[in-house]
């Protein structure tokens, strides 16, 4: 099990099988009952969200959160030289809460002005020195658990579509626009595609024309 996933159930509910969240969440793992039902007994009589080794189980298993997340692409993880990759729907603002610090703190150390956004595939240098990396990827992980899951339980898919990329068109328009789906869900359907962004050198000085 990846060490982000072992550190997982302390941040979450600190081993404790009967925690529940506001939202409804339950047992070490937290799962949501939407996501429970996928994996687990859950209904009036039985909830196996709260028994720690089935729920651990279903983690592991071949029907697993691990599974599940890994059938999206995107890397979670920390780089040796505690840089990751920003991904869909995440901010510095979520990264300084994860961390222990403020926002500043992550703009001074990769040089961004105040109120300049991060963007999809950028790398971002972290400062760990409040929180561990395996623990910066399990609340990373648990958040973005959290986020995908609201949305299955508003949501149902009941299709794909092949889609032809025409000039014009980008994975921005054709997720928010034309099909109204989030990126992340867009790329678990798609992981061979890669969203690239050119990186523009900086302006050359124009020089005067001599007459």
């Amino acid at each position: 099990m990846p060490p982000a996933l072992v550190a997982s159930p302390h941040v979450e509910s600190s081993y404790n099988p009967n925690a529940r969240s506001h939202l409804g969440a339950s047992g070490i793992w937290q799962f949501t009952r939407g996501t429970g039902h996928r994996y687990l007994e859950v209904d009036h009589v039985l909830d196996e969200r709260n028994d720690p080794w089935v729920a651990t189980t279903a983690v592991t298993g071949s029907a697993s959160r691990q599974t599940e997340l890994l059938s999206d692409p995107s890397d979670y993880s920390v780089a040796a030289d505690h840089t990751i990759e920003v991904q869909p729907i995440e901010t510095l603002g979520h990264y300084a809460d994860w961390l222990g610090l403020r926002a500043q703190r992550l703009r001074e150390l990769n040089g961004l002005a105040f109120r300049t956004p991060v963007t999809v595939g950028q790398r971002l240098r972290l400062d760990f020195s409040k929180v561990d990396p395996a623990s910066f990827e399990a609340r990373r992980i648990a958040w973005q658990r959290s986020e995908q899951d609201a949305f299955f339980r508003d949501n149902v898919i009941t299709g794909v579509i092949a889609h032809t990329v025409r000039p014009g068109e980008s994975v921005w328009i054709l997720t928010l626009r034309r099909y109204g789906v989030p990126v992340w869900l867009f790329r678990q359907y798609n992981p061979g595609v890669e969203i690239r962004f050119p990186v523009l050198a900086a302006p050359c000085p124009r020089t005067a024309h001599k007459r």
